[in-house]
């Protein structure tokens, strides 16, 4: 694969990586990230062919963002360009309800460090690897996106990253917070008074359950549940209403025979086997770089990152990105034909440069047939 974010020390080609036995991909499933927009690299190909729009995506600002990769958006093609991610972002102090969608602070799970024995969710909260940098930070369906990054592996595994029963747990949360949300909605939509199911209890004065008492019923029956996908098709704004369907997410938590993760399996670390791909590329193809689509560039390293940004701020960045992707759009087939014509006159000035003037001086060599 190229090694298309050479200028990160954290990440090294397929070509570095050649001569060692492990090679731990970027991202990780399961393990938080600092990821930053790359406004020329999320528009689309033909829109990359307008200088205007390329100008406007390199005065850009974007910002840090942290969070949770949660699962792959698609099936995991290391030979491609790109590849897609699900991501849930990291938020500090306390939920905040957004009213268009229905969501409600509860809809969402405290991430450890905290401060406080108590949440407004009542949810055990979150245990990672080892402590974040910072504390009382929080996840939520409210804040969620899809975003597409280079296909390239990091020099060593991820630091911070949840285990997979936890990763289990908050999977079980999310798809009961969107039904949630969904019937709120949907009973709002309809103008009816009913009542929906929700806890009745004020969360914020229950203490949080200890996280040794809390493996049980995290676990539960995690195998029964359907998988996740709320995430924006465009990296935009979180879609709390997307279907979630039965089957599993591409990174499967175990192995057949139960006994662990395998070790190839997509989100740690995997043995270089040097099985020939030619075949397969030739089959699976995902063409995510032709498109227009939020990209991202990631590192594990939370340590780059001093004070976590707001993920609206996130989306603003993706709106901004449309916009110029829509202006573009009525320039782009003007300025693709205006590089193919400069591409041939190019080509022609090389070609007379190595062909028409030592032909002719050949030719005025050459002695006259009529001679």
């Amino acid at each position: 694969m190229p090694d298309l974010l050479s200028s990160n020390p954290s990440t090294s080609s397929a070509a570095d990586l050649e001569e060692t036995e492990t090679r731990y991909f970027l991202p990780e499933l399961g393990a938080w990230a600092v990821l930053t927009i790359d406004p020329v690299a999320s528009l689309s190909a033909g829109a990359r062919e307008v200088p205007e729009a390329v100008e406007a995506c390199e005065r850009m600002v974007n910002k840090p963002y942290v969070a949770l990769v949660e699962d792959n958006d698609a099936l995991y093609l290391p030979w491609e360009p790109y590849n897609s991610y699900g991501l849930r972002f990291l938020q500090q102090g306390a939920p905040y309800p957004v009213s268009e969608d229905s969501i409600e602070p509860y809809m969402s799970v405290p991430v450890l460090p905290v401060t406080s024995e108590t949440h407004i969710s009542g949810r055990p909260p979150l245990r990672s690897s080892q402590p974040l940098p910072w504390s009382d930070c929080f996840l939520s369906i409210s804040a969620d996106s899809v975003a597409r990054s280079p296909s390239v592996w990091g020099s060593g595994p991820a630091l911070w990253k949840i285990d997979r029963a936890e990763r289990r747990r908050i999977r079980e949360l999310w798809t009961d917070d969107i039904l949630d949300a969904r019937d709120k909605k949907n009973a709002a939509l309809m103008g009816t008074e009913k009542e929906l199911e929700v806890p009745a209890v004020d969360h914020s004065t229950e203490p949080l359950v200890s996280a040794a008492n809390a493996d049980e019923a995290a676990v539960g029956a995690a195998n029964e549940a359907p998988s996740l996908h709320s995430h924006s098709d465009t990296g935009g704004q979180p879609s709390v209403y997307a279907s979630s369907g039965d089957s599993e997410p591409y990174d499967d938590e175990s192995d057949s025979d139960g006994e662990g993760p395998r070790d190839d399996e997509r989100g740690g670390s995997q043995e270089d086997d040097n099985e020939p791909l030619d075949l397969v590329e030739l089959v699976f193809s995902n063409r995510l770089h032709e498109k227009a689509m939020t990209t991202v560039r990631f590192t594990h390293d939370l340590l780059t990152v001093t004070e976590l940004n707001d993920p609206r701020d996130y989306y603003k960045e993706v709106e901004a990105i449309k916009r110029i992707e829509q202006e573009a759009a009525p320039r782009i087939e003007e300025c693709r034909a205006l590089r193919l014509r400069n591409e041939i006159k190019r080509a022609k000035e090389a070609d007379a440069a190595v062909y028409d003037e030592p032909t002719i001086d050949r030719l005025f060599e050459r002695p006259s047939a009529m001679e």
